[in-house]
């Protein structure tokens, strides 16, 4: 089953989430809004838990394989993320060699958040399961690797509990909610270190989003309402969606963001409202098809074109960026009129589309069928013991 809003949602939320990222005067910098681009990645990992239960429960539980699931679950975030940090290393050691200090903003190469030894935890999607004291080299994919830890984990609850899986999704929201409030020192602004449980909190959310469709969608009352009807739904949602996210995103209470997300994914699900068809639009479900790779080439694409201006300063004299110190680090910070940030954003929006269309054609794809190869490999151990398991429940 294929949730089509589901896929426009995403791919204008991973542009949002580009443009957020973006360090210049921007209009969704100054509207306060740009801070949402981090709490969008909770609302992707409500996505992911509700589409993999949707996807996968059913045929977990009839012998589909463990082992199967999780190597293209693999296939589905890996090879992109191999290929980005071998990039990434690939920049360093020309920044390292010929380019000189340009872009290394005084540091030394090939430490801090670009350590060698986080090399073998990237290659390992174990960068973000609290083994180092920062984010690391590609850093928005701390959500791939507490997302893989996610899918282990469902993994193994569906194994062990099998058709009672929903008590799993309920205690891992309230376990998730209760290191995120008294253990994690930054609760929901948690990343490399006690992001898992970001991940595993929002994926739970989603497998029970996904239970709360099923039956509402068994439900005459509810599934027959006006377009009308839905389109309010819809937008109250959205609306909820960013208003919280700047009422709560700060405080403790950013926990229960996900819970809220939950009502949007059930909502959309039907896909029967105004805003559901402008989300089911060719343009917008393509960006949502190819927002893995947006999310994982964008950052490259900013650090690179601020080194281009800061060469243009350096050659220029023009005052175009400053940088900012955070914690041991510095981070880059273009001083460009309003004006020249947006439309400076605009580019790098482009830019990281076109470049996304063709890592997701030549790097997904191709990566995706190799490992479903190898998936289909591996003997479905699990299939007459989960039958015989499931018989006798």
């Amino acid at each position: 089953m294929r949730f089509l809003a589901f896929d426009g949602l995403r791919g204008l939320f991973s542009l949002l989430v580009v443009l957020a990222h973006v360090p210049a005067a921007t209009v969704l910098r100054q509207s306060g809004l740009s801070a949402t681009g981090d709490t969008l990645v909770d609302l992707f990992f409500v996505f992911s838990g509700f589409v993999i239960v949707a996807g996968y429960e059913k045929r977990l539980l009839d012998g589909y394989g463990t082992g199967r699931f999780l190597v293209e679950r693999l296939g589905r975030i890996y090879p992109i993320h191999f290929v980005m940090l071998m990039v990434f290393i690939v920049t360093e050691i020309a920044f390292a060699t010929v380019l000189g200090s340009l872009g290394q903003q005084g540091r030394v190469p090939f430490e801090g958040d670009k350590a060698v030894e986080a090399i073998f935890t990237h290659l390992t999607l174990t960068h973000a399961w609290n083994v180092h004291e920062m984010p690391t080299w590609n850093f928005p994919t701390w959500s791939l690797s507490t997302e893989w830890a996610a899918y282990i984990v469902f993994a193994i609850a569906l194994l062990v509990l099998r058709r009672h899986f929903l008590v799993f999704a309920v205690a891992g929201i309230a376990f998730s909610v209760f290191v995120l409030v008294t253990v994690a020192p930054e609760g929901m602004k948690s990343y490399h270190d006690y992001g898992v449980f970001r991940s595993i909190l929002g994926f739970s959310a989603g497998a029970i989003a996904y239970r709360a469709f099923e039956v509402l969608n068994g439900r005459e009352a509810f599934s027959s309402l006006p377009k009308p009807v839905f389109t309010v739904l819809e937008i109250t949602g959205l609306a909820g969606l960013f208003g919280l996210q700047v009422i709560l995103g700060a405080t403790d209470f950013a926990v229960a963001l996900p819970l809220v997300f939950t009502l949007l994914m059930v909502v959309f699900a039907y896909g029967k409202g105004h805003v559901s068809d402008l989300m089911c639009s060719r343009l917008l479900v393509y960006f949502g098809t190819i927002s893995l790779s947006i999310y994982v080439v964008h950052v490259w694409i900013i650090m690179r074109a601020g080194n281009v201006v800061a060469l243009t300063e350096r050659l220029t004299g023009l005052d175009l960026v400053t940088y900012v110190a955070e914690g041991d680090a510095r981070h880059l910070e273009l001083t460009l009129s309003p004006l020249a940030a947006n439309l400076f954003a605009l580019a790098i929006l482009a830019t990281v589309v076109l470049v996304s269309h063709f890592t997701y054609r030549y790097v997904e794809l191709p990566g995706q069928a190799l490992f479903r190869r190898w998936a289909k490999r591996r003997p479905a151990v699990g299939g007459e013991l989960g039958r015989v398991t499931a018989a006798t429940l």
